[in-house]
Order: structure tokens, then sequence, then C-alpha cells
């Protein structure tokens, strides 16, 4: 068997979590186990109230690659600018393009929940840092590979979103605190998405 076929034994933590209104997103609770095999039996969370989202490996501690469910999903996609831990996140931002990568997402569903949340606003760097790296065309692990654009249709779409997501950076390039870090990154987002010269006069 190859190292992807044999199903060794981990330890996580798996976060369970519901929405309330006005308090955004919070942990209902949590599990910590140890898992072999196919499956694996969570006694203590039986009888426990069903969660709206479950997190197989909150606080990272499992070295493992996670694929959401399709309703954690959705809740994701609704409320990941709701959730307060920034780690959790970076966590769910970095799972997402897993699941691109391993063809679990189409890209056009992650690319909607990046400028979606780009628009919202984020003042953490490293997940704007993440997003940042996604639209650079120096790098084979970025929206430009992934994206079909074969037809004149899909690259019509690519070139949209492109155009919005700079429209979008430099909205928020005059939002951040002049001068920080966050601003630069921003800055970064706004020029490596410019179709032009001509768009970088503001």
């Amino acid at each position: 068997k190859t190292g992807e076929q044999i199903l060794r034994t981990h330890k996580t933590k798996v976060g369970l979590f519901r929405y309330k209104e006005g308090q955004g997103d919070i942990l209902q609770d949590f599990a910590e186990l140890t898992y072999s095999g196919g499956r694996t039996k969570v006694s203590e969370l039986i009888g426990k109230n069903c969660p709206e989202f479950v997190f197989p490996n909150y606080e990272d501690q499992d070295y493992v690659k996670v694929q959401l469910d399709e309703k954690s999903l959705a809740f994701a996609e609704k409320h990941m600018g709701d959730f307060g831990e920034s780690f959790l996140r970076s966590m769910l931002w970095q799972t997402g393009w897993d699941m691109v990568r391993d063809s679990r997402m189409s890209v056009g569903r992650f690319a909607d929940l990046v400028l979606k949340s780009m628009d919202q606003g984020e003042d953490d760097e490293q997940i704007v840092q993440f997003w940042a790296g996604k639209y650079s065309q120096f790098t084979d692990n970025g929206f430009a590979r992934f994206f079909p654009q074969t037809t004149k249709e899909q690259q019509s779409s690519y070139d949209k979103f492109v155009a919005k997501s700079h429209e979008v950076a430099w909205r928020q390039v005059n939002a951040a605190e002049e001068g920080s870090d966050l601003q630069r990154i921003w800055f970064e987002t706004f020029m490596s998405t410019a179709a032009s010269r001509k768009e970088l006069v503001r």
C-alpha cells in the first residue's frame, strides 16, 4: 500500500458550531479524540444538539487534510466573516483551497467566497496575504491555473472576476491604516489584478 492508502491513528479535536444572531458563530461543543480506520464513533458527542458547522481539526491538532461536508461548506460560505477566531478562519481558507486543488470544490465557488470576504474586509494580515498569493501571475498555485479559460465565455468569466477583485482591493487600500502592512498587502493585490498599466492610474 502507498502512504495515502494506509489509515494511521490520529489525534484531533472536533469542533461543533452554531450561529446565534448578534453573537456570530460560537463554539457549541468539542471533543478530543483518537481515531483510526475508515470510521470512528465519537461517543461523547452522541445526544448533543445538532451543529450547523463541523470542523474535524479544530485548533490544528492533527496533521491531516480536511474536507468539509456540503452543509458545513455552505455554512462557511454564509458566515465566514462571523468566525471570531482568525486562526480558524485561516484554516478554513486553506481547507477551501485544498478542496479546489483536489477537485472537491469548484474554483468559481471559492473565488466568489474570496471576493465576498474581500469586500466585507479582513484585518488578519495572513489571510489577506493568502488571498494575494492566489492572484499572483508568478505561481502555479493560484487562480490563473485553476480557472478554466479554454472558451471565450470561460475567459470572460475569469476576467470579470479579476476586474471585480481589482476594484475591491483598491477600496481596501484606502480603508486600511496608512502605511500599515495590511495596506501594503492590499496594494500588492491591487497591482497584481490590474489588466493594464492604465488601471493603475488613480
